[in-house]
């Protein structure tokens, strides 16, 4: 699973000075999460930049306020931005093959191990199953443990509905599997 962490490109503020030129002016950056930052300063283009390789990332979910402070020696002026950092992507699901056993020699069911469906997200979620056998179409909660499901099958064709939620709550599109006892 993802750390659930995001840096990416950071608007960075303009600025200037009616004495000194912008090359002496000194341009700092301080988060209020307290992670590192750090910018850097392109003198031929004359752009700052925030430096990717050693600055935190912002935690998804999170507000961070950056403070921009620029000074000449004698004067400062600062002003703020905030970061806003939003997990609008849906966990993705890759279903397992359909499973097909035999009944076990004292009863018309079978107990098993279920492997996982293949889940990618760029964050933790939870994965849910629901099996439905087809004779009666009663639906129950598999446990999902270890990368697992364990469930005692009853003859027939049972589908399994699985889902995956995130911690920002995007939920995946279900995905099918059926286990034929």
């Amino acid at each position: 699973q993802a750390s659930c962490k995001w840096l990416g490109t950071i608007g960075t503020p303009t600025y200037e000075d009616n004495c000194v030129s912008k090359d002496d002016l000194g341009l700092t950056v301080t988060r209020d999460d307290n992670g590192s930052i750090e910018i850097t300063f392109d003198k031929v283009n004359k752009t700052v930049a925030i430096d990717i390789d050693k600055t935190d990332s912002f935690a998804i979910g999170s507000v961070t306020t950056l403070t921009w402070t620029v000074s000449d020696g004698k004067n400062t002026n600062s002003c703020k931005q905030t970061i806003e950092v939003i997990d609008s992507e849906k966990p993705v699901i890759t279903c397992p093959a359909p499973i097909s056993e035999n009944t076990t020699s004292t009863t018309c069911d079978w107990t098993g191990d279920i492997n996982c469906p293949e889940v990618k997200d760029n964050c933790s979620y939870t994965l849910t199953a629901v099996a439905k056998h087809a004779e009666d179409q009663t639906g129950s909660n598999l446990t999902v443990s270890d990368g697992k499901v364990r469930g005692t099958f009853k003859k027939g064709v049972t589908t399994i509905t699985w889902t995956a939620t995130d911690n920002a709550g995007n939920v995946s599109a279900p995905c099918e599997q059926t286990v034929t006892i």
